[in-house]
């Protein structure tokens, strides 16, 4: 929201400084969205205006040596306010202005109306009120470091989502640290500049000057941990900032310089959730790891990740320096992936792995839902391929530091949409800071994380707690120079909460040979004559013998289950079939036809009869590669239009399945006998995949073919009843279902049918495909009547090695 008073700031910097040399003017043109909004344009006209008035010839956007020495050298007790406040400020009345300015800029009261270049009583309380929220002295004197915090950016006020109790630390440092940190913010925030002003005051209490005190965690900083080796050894000052850092990550310890029970406690339960040593003591790692995410770089480490291939060589150098744990990519370019045999050379060779996905960089934009449905296909195709294990973790990486905003609008909508299309073979987790990793954590979307606590400096790193899930924690980049290895890796603490991969299983799906189209067989399209003569002949019939008794006119539909009853009364007939579709084989009817129409029942014969070993049925084909079972198609797409007891897929690829079950039963328990040589030697899943599309067997191709095409026509019959009228009867609806289906290429789709019957998208990973299949073939009354009828009462082995042989089939079909 604009600010008036922030506006007035902005003209009068303008009016006064805008012709001046070096001065850049603020554009307060509606385009640039600015005007009345306090931001660091603003800002750093203050600051360039600040420049002027000391004698600097050029502006710049820092408050340099150059800047603070000729303020100390003009103002060498600070600004401090005119005996005589109405009196006319002269030289130093535009220095007044920028104070009551920047004032304004940061929500502090002076001259409201307009900017008076009076340091006047309203301006003393302003600075006085500055001052206090700061933690200082609250006199109206603007020392260097007051200016300085007034142009900055830095907020003094409680700010949304900030701590009280952040708050107090972060006065109190400034209080007694001033000479060191200046004045940093007091915003309840613990981000980048407080982590600095702690690293400063912890080497101010380890006895650098304020000019050695850096605010960079080195080797000297840790040199000196020993001194404070809290309780063992007494200092108050350490204490304190000891419970400080406490605080800031996450723990709630009381503030204070006693070293109690309460911060014993907190630290055992830091070092055990960190796995540091575990002595409630401030150790040089618990001081270090409480003071920057990535903690000792030089404490021991059993894992590491890295983008070199793992060669024999270099197992050998791992294994010698202690990792037991490598990550590894599954995808990401010939450099940087897991090459063919990789994965087993290292399980092999006495390690573990843990895959890493990671196709994003750094580029926010690429966090989208429709990324995470890629993403969800993609990682499970590499896991795969390359062996992983069903139940691998999966570690998908967010490689940057994303604010609260960027991980609401982009990161957790692409994890959401990764979580919902995920193979359900794998699990996934998350690589990225802390806050990252929590968030998607919290929402269900990943079971475990894998923290980038190496990026120390990362705002999504500092004021947060390691999540109580991670798994693993990297922390130092180990590169060549240091090693003289010829690669480099990250090196990673690896917690053992979670399984990592210590074995590959490739799964070798090998499907049954597709049996070819013999050249004399004919194809469907000859047959639609017959059936919509067929459809005349019955509507005839009914009109005749079943309208009366009946009550009611013949309907379309009706008509349609008419012909699919005759298609399956010679093999699908018995009770089994009334139960799943509503519907006895009309005899009559049957019977009318082989007597008054035989050209069309010696036509049609040999593709609808019964099916026995010595004059088996004949297939008919889609006039490509296609074979389709006539008598079987009328079954299913009856249990598909009917309203019979059994749910329809029974009727279709499920019964078929289970037939295969029971199959693959008789097959696996007589692997080692004569006549089923084929199988000797083979496991379950072998023979499974070499039983379920098998030609000669129960559950096949032609089943396939058959059941999906009556699936889909089913829908276009069911969409063209809806949509009919009273005037827009159809009483050749099958026949033209059969011609629109077949003569229009709808048939080429037909494994796709599959995927809109599960309610699934073309794009579902196998490992979901999989889980749906058993879903449906192992409900309650499928594991009562279904796979006691038609599969034998299989063992779940058996159930669940043909139902992954079946995705499989389906899979390949899809993907070839």
């Amino acid at each position: 929201m604009a600010d008036v008073m922030v506006q007035k700031t902005q003209e009068w910097l303008n009016n006064k400084y805008g012709d001046k040399p070096g001065f850049i003017p603020l554009d307060l043109s509606e385009e640039a969205g600015i005007v009345g909004r306090t931001g660091w344009t603003t800002i750093y006209a203050l600051l360039g205006a600040l420049q002027l008035e000391l004698g600097l010839n050029e502006t710049g956007t820092n408050f340099g040596p150059s800047t603070q020495r000729l303020f100390n050298e003009m103002f060498e007790d600070g600004i401090k306010p005119p005996i005589d406040e109405t009196a006319v400020c002269g030289r130093y009345g535009g220095i007044y202005g920028i104070i009551q300015g920047a004032l304004w800029c940061k929500g502090y009261p002076a001259v409201y109306g307009a900017i008076t270049e009076h340091f006047d009583y309203a301006t003393q309380v302003g600075v006085s009120w500055m001052r206090d929220d700061a933690g200082i002295d609250p006199g109206s004197t603007v020392t260097l470091n007051v200016m300085k915090a007034l142009l900055s950016m830095n907020q003094y006020k409680l700010v949304w989502k900030g701590s009280s109790k952040i708050q107090t630390i972060q006065r109190t440092l400034n209080r007694n640290y001033e000479d060191y940190i200046g004045l940093s913010p007091c915003d309840g925030l613990y981000g980048r500049e407080m982590n600095k002003a702690m690293i400063m005051v912890l080497q101010a209490i380890e006895g650098y000057t304020p000019e050695e005190a850096n605010g960079n965690f080195g080797s000297g900083t840790k040199s000196r941990l020993h001194m404070l080796f809290i309780p063992h050894v007494v200092n108050l000052e350490a204490t304190y900032l000891f419970r400080s850092a406490l605080c800031c990550n996450g723990y709630d310890v009381e503030l204070g310089y006693d070293w109690g029970n309460d911060v014993e406690i907190a630290t055992f339960d830091f070092q055990s959730d960190m796995l540091l040593n575990t002595n409630g003591a401030a150790d040089t790692d618990t001081w270090m790891a409480l003071m920057i995410s990535r903690g000792n770089i030089d404490r021991p480490s059993n894992g590491c990740d890295t983008r070199f291939e793992i060669t024999s060589e270099r197992l050998r150098i791992l294994k010698n320096e202690g990792y037991s744990v490598v990550g590894r990519y599954l995808t990401g370019g010939s450099f940087k992936e897991l090459r063919v045999g990789e994965a087993e050379r290292i399980t092999d060779g006495g390690m573990s792995l843990f895959p890493i996905f990671q196709e994003s960089g750094a580029n926010m934009a690429y966090f989208t839902p429709e990324r995470g449905k890629t993403d969800a296909l993609n990682s499970s195709k590499a896991a795969r391929k390359l062996g992983m294990p069903k139940g691998t973790i999966i570690y998908f990486a967010v490689d940057t530091d994303p604010l609260d905003y960027q991980i609401e609008d982009y990161i957790l909508p692409y994890f959401r949409a990764l979580h919902e299309s995920f193979d359900t073979d794998y699990k996934i987790g998350v690589y990225g800071t802390r806050n990252t990793c929590t968030q998607v954590c919290d929402n269900g979307y990943a079971l475990t994380s894998f923290v980038s606590d190496m990026s120390y400096g990362f705002s999504g790193n500092m004021g947060f707690k390691i999540p109580e899930n991670w798994n693993l924690d990297q922390f130092y980049e180990l590169s060549t120079s240091e090693t003289g290895w010829d690669f480099d890796l990250d090196k990673t603490t690896y917690s053992g909460r979670y399984p990592v991969v210590d074995n590959i299983q490739h799964r070798n799906y090998i499907q049954p040979a597709i049996p070819e189209v013999e050249p004399e067989t004919p194809s469907i399209l000859s047959f639609i004559e017959d059936i919509r003569t067929l459809e005349t002949l019955y509507k005839q019939y009914y009109d005749a013998n079943l309208a009366s008794i009946n009550g009611i006119p013949l309907l379309p539909n009706m008509l349609v289950i008419a012909m699919t009853n005759f298609l399956r009364s010679q093999e699908y007939n018995d009770w089994t079939w009334f139960f799943t579709t509503g519907s006895i084989i009309d005899s009559g009817f049957v019977s009318d036809i082989q007597e008054n129409h035989s050209d069309i029942w010696e036509h049609m014969y040999n593709y609808i009869k019964e099916n026995t070993e010595e004059f088996p049925r004949l297939d008919i084909t889609d006039g490509e590669t296609g074979l389709i079972d006539l008598s079987h198609f009328g079954a299913t797409l009856e249990a598909y239009l009917g309203t019979g007891f059994f749910p329809s897929f029974w009727a279709s690829w499920g019964g078929d399945l289970a037939t295969g079950m029971s199959d693959t039963t008789i097959n696996y328990k007589n692997r080692n006998e004569p006549d089923y040589e084929i199988y000797a030697g083979k496991t379950l899943q072998e023979i499974a995949d070499a039983t379920v599309g098998k030609a000669t067997l129960l559950c096949n191709y032609t089943d396939f073919c058959t059941d999906f095409d009556a699936y889909k026509i089913s829908c276009y019959i069911e969409e063209e009843i809806k949509n009919s009228t009273a005037e827009t009867l159809n009483f050749h609806l099958l026949s033209d279902a059969l011609m629109w289906y077949y003569s229009s290429g709808q048939y080429r789709n037909r494994f796709v049918w599959f995927f809109n019957e599960l309610g699934l998208e073309t794009q579902t990973t196998l490992g979901t495909l999989k889980a749906e299949i058993y879903e449906r073939m192992n409900g309650a009354r499928e594991k009562a009547i279904l796979l006691p009828l038609k599969g034998n009462t299989p063992t779940q082995e058996v159930n669940a090695a043909c139902c992954d042989s079946f995705a499989n089939y389906i899979y390949k079909m899809i993907n070839q």
